[in-house]
């Protein structure tokens, strides 16, 4: 499947930090921004997340 930009998200379910499924139907009228990082804590990955905040 392909997701063009301005395309509604298909619904996916995740495993958090934790193993909890996370759905992403959960967070339905809500904004959702997916974050991947290898986290290896270097200081751009760092301030990179900072950012996010």
């Amino acid at each position: 499947m392909t997701v063009q930009a301005g395309d509604k998200a298909p619904e996916f379910v995740l495993n958090d930090h934790d193993g909890k499924e996370i759905h992403l139907s959960d967070f339905k009228g809500k904004k959702v921004l997916l974050s991947f990082h290898p986290l290896a804590w270097t200081k751009v990955c760092a301030e990179q997340m900072k950012s996010l905040e």
